[in-house]
């Protein structure tokens, strides 16, 4: 969700206590009346992920209370959000010096908050256990907790304190945005629909809405839709980064690369973080790979992955590169730095599932891609098996295509039609598995199937740029196909 869900679960493990912690029909500790408007002010902007607009209330808040321990906290999260890391610390030793003067509730909401920003381990387990020992039914428990399973991939015990929330609050918009993409995660698409649905009835003058509204149709294939919808939030709030990042993904989807490089840049550009620059530097980096740029994509990764040393993604891409040019040494050169910069970064990860997980898999993904330019179709099929369930809903159609193309190679086209009939379920037109999909048809001999699947694929493809080498080489194989014999 381009980070979404972190500025989310900040923002909601503090905003519900209005309904539990009343001074002054204030919820939250503070003498002046003017800091406290400031503070909601800021506190709206949040669960809108109007992040620029929140800083300035918060900071327009401690100014007015200068001993304002909740609003020095918030402040300081959408601090760290936004890469701006000395003045999170700042923020944090405001908030900690002030954090005798609130109430019991807000203490402990404070210190979770810091842990978890933090990644102290011991202090999220403390914190977490006094925020469900002395307050288990308030929706900040509930909050936790659901981003607590989330982060775990646990995802029907996240549905479950979602609904919860909602019962308490049956307007409380930001737990039907986590429910889209909860049930999103599960298969159940009709109900993620639903949810997302729900969030933009009850927030309908919000960009985020429609922003989530599109990821969902996105991630199956119904890329048009997806497309208005980030046009729409675009309208309501121009230049929000995830938001016109999404509109590059569609586009990349659609094989629109000039179009998506023009809103990969942008985003680039208009970046709250060195860490959501890098998501779309990446971005970027796949729009050269997949439109068989090499030279330009191995340029452009070596460049950020100097900017990024700590960043592994952008050395996979190089490996894979490398690999697919049959490059060995320099593949093997690319997956050694993989494994050492995520074995650097293990103690970070450590209690961190998904952070783990991505390690795991970026070492498996490249380990499969050198063992598939080997030859070593088994060892591949092995490998990029195993990294299945390690890939979230959405990327798992990429995985299959691969595992495809891999079987067609080893001579199995009947099984990689099977595996990407399969795929294609969740994601009808992912351009990937049908161009694949077409491959293994026309490898068996089926050639009324794989026009089929072309017409599906020029139909994804029908705004295409029309230098795109995947969308040319589709168009060209399926006018030969429609030739009389």
């Amino acid at each position: 969700m381009y980070r979404k869900s972190i500025v989310i679960i900040f923002a909601v493990l503090v905003a519900a206590s209005a309904i539990y912690a009343l001074i002054d029909r204030k919820k939250v500790t503070t003498s002046s009346d003017k800091a406290y408007a400031a503070y909601l002010r800021g506190d709206e902007y949040t669960k809108k992920l109007y992040i620029a607009e929140a800083i300035s209330e918060f900071e327009r808040a401690v100014k007015l209370d200068p001993q304002f321990a909740m609003a020095y906290a918030r402040l300081g999260w959408l601090y760290l959000d936004s890469g701006r890391n000395d003045e999170y610390k700042r923020a944090k030793a405001k908030a900690l010096a002030f954090i005798e003067k609130v109430k019991d509730l807000e203490r402990v909401q404070i210190n979770l908050g810091f842990a978890r920003a933090d990644k102290n381990n011991e202090d999220i387990k403390q914190y977490s256990q006094e925020l469900l020992d002395k307050f288990p039914n308030t929706l900040e428990a509930h909050e936790h907790l659901s981003g607590k399973y989330w982060g775990e991939q646990n995802t029907d015990k996240a549905i479950e304190e979602n609904l919860k929330i909602l019962e308490i609050d049956p307007q409380y918009a930001l737990a039907y945005n986590m429910l889209g993409y909860l049930y999103y995660r599960k298969g159940e698409f009709d109900k993620a629909l639903e949810s997302i649905n729900r969030y933009s009835e009850i927030a309908v003058d919000q960009a985020n809405p429609h922003d989530s509204h599109g990821e969902i149709l996105l991630w199956l294939g119904r890329y048009d839709e997806a497309l208005m919808q980030f046009q729409i939030a675009d309208s309501i709030k121009p230049n929000l980064d995830f938001v016109i990042g999404h509109m590059g993904q569609t586009y990349f989807s659609k094989g629109m690369y000039r179009d998506a490089l023009g809103a990969l840049f942008k985003a680039r550009e208009i970046a709250l973080s060195k860490g959501r620059k890098l998501e779309f530097e990446l971005g970027i980096a796949d729009c050269y790979l997949f439109s068989e740029r090499y030279d330009e994509a191995i340029e452009f990764l070596t460049e950020i992955s100097e900017n990024n040393p700590e960043a592994p993604s952008p050395h996979l891409r190089l490996g894979i590169i490398y690999a697919w040019r049959k490059n060995m040494d320099k593949a093997l050169i690319e997956l050694g730095v993989v494994k050492g910069i995520s074995a650097k970064s293990g103690g970070k990860a450590q209690g961190d599932t998904t952070a783990s997980s991505r390690a795991s898999r970026e070492i498996d993904v490249l380990k499969a891609e050198i063992a598939a330019a080997r030859g070593k179709y088994e060892e591949a099929m092995e490998l990029y098996n195993g990294v299945v369930p390690k890939m979230d809903l959405a990327s798992r159609p990429f995985v299959y295509h691969r595992i495809g193309e891999i079987l067609i190679l080893s001579q199995r086209p009947g099984d990689a039609i099977n595996v990407l009939s399969e795929a294609l379920k969740n994601n009808p037109n992912h351009p990937f598995t049908l161009i694949t999909l077409a491959k293994a048809y026309g490898v068996s001999g089926q050639n009324e199937a794989k026009a089929e699947v072309l017409r599906r694929l020029l139909a994804v493809y029908k705004d295409a740029d029309d230098d795109f080498p995947r969308y040319k080489k589709a168009f060209e194989e399926f006018e030969n196909l429609r030739k009389p014999s």
